[in-house]
């Protein structure tokens, strides 16, 4: 167990509030960045302000899309590697709320062989969360199926007619009875790493929320009393996606 002044060190380590984007490493043909907090991936009407995708095309400047596709690409292979230019490299996302760790293609050629990868759930990606409570285990797995709320369609749950969505987590620090400046009472949190075994949207948040631990800072999951601890502790939600593995290849934030 820790004491507040080592919960306040964590949350500056681990959930940073600066919105710069960072390249962690950059290849001839790919790149991973760590994307700050409240930063959007893929340009999008809503969208306000620098993207990752317009911070990818203003930084290599990939051109048009061209006519014709390499033989070698066949099927999705084929939609994908089309798709390079109009996503100009994203292969995947992170949610505007949740920072860390992105990779990104600089050509169609490696655009496709990521994306292969991540079908093939050949990448494996490991979380850090803040959340509010102690989970009864500290370690284990949540299989719970996701989906879309049919009564609200900004939000996902658990229930028997979404995707199965598997996700192992294992507390690794705990804190106790801490009084937060401005909320009446004292709250229990604790460290969590995540690693989902499936792709499912909000999946980690929702997970949280079906163990009784939603994520601190979540406006989505954490209801209205902790959502306003969540916010006099810290000004984020505390999810970080710090650990990606490609290949045999390994990208850290945190040693």
């Amino acid at each position: 167990m820790e004491n507040d002044n080592d919960l306040l060190e964590t949350l500056a380590k681990y959930f940073p509030i600066d919105q710069e984007i960072k390249i962690v490493e950059e290849y001839d043909e790919m790149l991973v960045i760590n994307k700050p907090v409240g930063v959007v991936v893929n340009d999008a009407i809503s969208a306000k302000g620098m993207t990752v995708q317009g911070w990818m095309r203003e930084r290599y400047h990939f051109g048009v899309t061209p006519s014709d596709v390499p033989d070698k690409y066949q099927d999705w292979d084929r939609v994908n590697y089309l798709a390079f230019w109009e996503r100009d490299g994203m292969v995947h996302r992170l949610d505007k709320e949740t920072s860390g760790l992105l990779i990104l293609a600089k050509n169609p050629d490696k655009f496709v062989e990521l994306l292969r990868a991540f079908r093939e759930r050949e990448v494996r990606k490991t979380y850090y969360a803040l959340v509010h409570g102690i989970p009864t285990n500290l370690e284990g797995e949540i299989d719970a199926p996701v989906g879309r709320l049919p009564w609200n369609r900004v939000r996902f749950g658990v229930f028997p007619g979404g995707r199965q969505a598997l996700t192992s987590y294992k507390v690794i620090n705990i804190w106790k009875k801490i009084a937060i400046e401005g909320v009446i009472g004292r709250y229990d949190f604790a460290l969590v790493e995540l690693k989902p075994h499936t792709g499912r949207t909000h999946q980690i948040r929702v997970h949280m929320q079906f163990l009784g631990t939603p994520i601190v800072g979540d406006e989505l999951y954490s209801g209205r009393k902790l959502l306003r601890v969540g916010k006099k502790l810290w000004k984020r939600m505390c999810l970080v996606a710090g650990k990606v593995e490609v290949g045999g290849e390994v990208w850290r934030i945190f040693s």
